[in-house]
């Protein structure tokens, strides 16, 4: 099972009013026919644990058809946040043979995601507001045009917010990300490079592998993610679900 991490996030001049505000991050889960029901339950009980305020998966949930694991992912029904639960899209949603990605995006609407593609949602909180934006993985474009990714969409028309968060698949995305104003990202996709030689693949493809970086203005951190593809195992990375917590500095 991944472990659960609680993550600091400090933002200069953010209002101390979003001081412990908890961002609850799973990515990369990699569902698949073999996955068992009782570990997505307990990857579900272990988000539950870290008392998200929000709920941000991004991406990389499934490697086959809804219709084959429908049954698998129904635990991820059960995950509540005060401000919601919301999804992007993986690589591998674009993978699952030529049923294509919107059988995935019903699917994980009816479990109760709100899926951002290219687009944002604004929370409040006491008056105050933060920008949580959303956009389709960094290959999407490729498998299905209009699904190309665009930071620069997903904060189009925007309010004033005190904060300005992404969640996006790929790490790569903090270019335009960053070319965009958003203050912080949150990706996967990385594995924490999981085994030899996927970290070195990973580090010609990806401007960071894991961790918390910063990119001009913008940080972003890249979770190693909750589970696998290819084999089981793992080796200099460890599967995680992560706390971003919020504080002001």
């Amino acid at each position: 099972l991944p472990t659960a991490r609680e993550i600091g996030l400090s933002i200069k001049g953010l209002p101390s009013i979003w001081d412990g505000f908890r961002i609850v991050h799973l990515t990369d889960i990699h569902a698949n026919i073999y996955t068992a029901v009782n570990w997505m339950e307990a990857v579900v009980g272990i988000a539950q644990s870290l008392a998200p305020d929000v709920i941000a998966v991004t991406g990389d949930l499934a490697d086959d058809p809804v219709n084959d694991l429908a049954p698998v992912v129904g635990p991820l029904s059960s995950l509540s946040a005060p401000n919601g639960c919301y999804f992007v899209t993986g690589n591998h949603e674009y993978y699952t043979a030529a049923r294509g990605v919107d059988p995935w995006v019903r699917h994980l609407q009816h479990l109760g995601f709100d899926v951002l593609l290219n687009e944002h949602r604004v929370l409040k909180r006491g008056g105050h507001s933060l920008l949580l934006g959303g956009v389709t993985d960094y290959s999407a474009g490729f498998h299905k045009p209009e699904h190309a990714s665009s930071p620069s969409a997903a904060i189009q028309n925007a309010p004033t917010v005190d904060l300005k968060i992404l969640l996006a698949h790929q790490p790569k995305s903090i270019f335009e990300a960053a070319e965009a104003g958003f203050d912080f990202q949150l990706s996967g996709h990385t594995h924490g490079g999981q085994l030899f030689p996927g970290n070195i693949v990973m580090a010609v493809a990806q401007p960071f592998i894991s961790g918390m970086h910063r990119f001009k203005g913008t940080q972003i951190y890249v979770s190693p993610g909750a589970g696998y593809w290819g084999p089981k195992a793992r080796m200099g990375s460890t599967a995680e679900i992560t706390a971003i917590v919020l504080s002001s500095s």
